[in-house]
């Protein structure tokens, strides 16, 4: 063969080639632009899809938000509740010990004699009579006139926090009677 001839055949082939990818091209040209339609359907679908998605995940997330300040508020009120609790569980205990070692001594005939004694000589009541508890109740609604009448009310009313413990320990006495009281 010739070098014409190979040169010929070879441009044939090339043109031949040429026409196949721009028929090619031209049917997948003619495939896009049939479903670009469908294809921009499909991605504005996805798109709303992951919208609503994101707003779900964001609902979610400020619930769980909310949820967890609710939370940490009860935790912190049950800590200071806990706390005032332990306070007044160590007075207790405490007031219980001493009363049990008043009753301890008076149990010892010498001690309740001597108690009899130095009450009557000092004109103050001896420890369970009548006049005890008549003279303590008298102590009791002096003080009450001085203080607020509705303590245990704006005990209540209060946060809870380091004023009101502080409200607490003031006025102890009076919001354990009328604690008693409404009981």
């Amino acid at each position: 063969m010739s070098k014409t001839q190979t040169r010929r055949d070879i441009a044939a082939e090339r043109d031949e080639l040429q026409a196949k990818v721009d028929e090619l091209t031209s049917a997948a040209e003619r495939v896009a632009q049939e479903h670009a339609g469908e294809i921009e359907a499909l991605n504005v679908e996805m798109q709303g899809k992951l919208d609503e998605a994101q707003a779900q995940i964001e609902a979610k997330d400020a619930e769980i938000a909310a949820l967890t300040e609710k939370v940490d508020d009860q935790a912190a009120l049950i800590i200071d509740g806990t706390e005032e609790l332990e306070l007044v569980q160590a007075e207790l205990s405490e007031k219980k010990g001493e009363l049990a070692t008043a009753k301890e001594a008076l149990k010892n005939p010498a001690v309740a004699d001597a108690v009899k004694t130095e009450a009557s000589d000092e004109n103050i009541p001896a420890p369970g009579s009548d006049e005890e508890a008549d003279a303590a109740e008298a102590k009791v609604k002096l003080k009450d006139a001085d203080a607020p009448k509705n303590v245990l009310e704006k005990f209540e009313s209060m946060e809870v926090g380091e004023e009101r413990s502080q409200f607490y320990a003031d006025n102890k006495v009076e919001i354990l009677k009328l604690t008693d009281e409404r009981e």
